[in-house]
């Protein structure tokens, strides 16, 4: 490093700070030098409003953390600068660019249901937020089996969905019928009676392998009667004859169980779980699907990205309660 006769700012290239979305700030360190002889009192100014420093003014050799505000920004890269002034230098002002980089969490878990042990995570009508959706409705889970469910057997990803007191609302499951065909199933119903009012159906599936990760989607567009399966972010199948409401039952809202009792337990691992009360398009599936979300997107009433905790990361607080102690597990479909 050369050593000048006089004072001469010094700073790095450039300032680049990443950080995950959810966060509402992320800071780092640079450091203003004085590359010459004698003092050097410097000023530091910027024309980025997501800027700002621990401290704007100095002498000589310094370390200075500068903060972006997050805190309304969307996943993206953002640039802005810093530029460092002296009456003291012969290289006054100097600015450098500042990147910043929101990204996507890293996914670090998931929740394993046992069957046997009859475990599954709920939250009751009484606590819930924007679960007793009566329109439009999407729902969203990464799935991995550990057993088939067995002959005319069903077995519940997502359910708010009660046979007693018909309390019918919504109901995801998958489902083996008597000759081992498999199907992909979506129930509602509009007055939570199990008659013509209930739409109860199933999309044959080739077999889930066991030990392999699923994204299974459902979308459903009353005003249309549509229901739309999409499976690892591709459109599966359509069914235009779908309910045009939904009943806005009392039962519980469950992660791996239905029914009541509950019943039709989940064998598995089930990851990264979203509820929307709007219609997803085929896009914002295909998109999405394979990355954690943040939890202020619009339309997500509740979201569960089951990292070692079952809390809501939307502003609902949907906390799920774990029944039957199923574990967390590092195995996940997306790093």
């Amino acid at each position: 490093m050369t050593v000048l006769d006089g004072p001469h700012i010094g700073l790095p290239a450039n300032v680049t700070l990443t950080v995950e979305a959810e966060n509402a700030s992320v800071s780092g360190d640079f450091t203003v030098s004085n590359l010459g002889y004698g003092n050097m009192d410097w000023e530091i100014s910027t024309t980025s409003g997501m800027l700002s420093f621990s401290q704007t003014n100095g002498t000589n050799d310094t370390i200075v953390t500068v903060t972006a505000d997050t805190s309304i920004l969307d996943i993206g890269d953002y640039y802005g600068d810093i530029t460092v002034t002296s009456m003291d230098v012969d290289n006054s002002p100097v600015t450098i660019p500042v990147e910043v980089h929101i990204v996507y969490g890293n996914n670090t878990g998931s929740r394993d249901f046992e069957s046997s042990s009859s475990q599954c995570a709920y939250i009751t009508d009484g606590n819930q937020t924007g679960l007793d959706i009566t329109g439009d409705l999407t729902i969203e889970a990464a799935v991995k089996m550990e057993s088939v469910p067995g002959n005319n057997k069903s077995v519940a990803i997502v359910s708010k969905y009660q046979q007693s007191g018909d309390q019918r609302s919504y109901y995801l499951f998958y489902y083996q019928d008597a000759s081992d065909s498999t199907f992909i199933g979506v129930y509602t119903t509009s007055n939570g009676i199990s008659d013509s009012n209930g739409k109860f159906w199933l999309s044959p599936i080739s077999a889930l392998s066991v030990g392999a990760w699923y994204h299974i989607a459902v979308t459903l567009d009353v005003s249309a009667t549509t229901a739309k399966i999409y499976v690892n972010g591709q459109l599966h199948n359509t069914n235009t004859s779908h309910a045009a409401s939904i009943y806005n039952s009392s039962a519980p809202f469950r992660i791996g169980a239905g029914g009541d009792g509950p019943t039709y337990f989940w064998d598995g691992l089930i990851d990264d779980v979203r509820i929307w009360n709007v219609v997803r398009t085929p896009t914002e599936i295909a998109d999405n699907y394979n990355h954690e979300l943040v939890g202020n997107e619009p339309g997500l009433v509740a979201y569960w990205k089951l990292n070692n905790d079952a809390n809501d990361s939307t502003s609902n607080n949907n906390d799920l309660t774990n029944s039957g102690s199923a574990v967390y597990s590092t195995d996940v479909p997306t790093p």
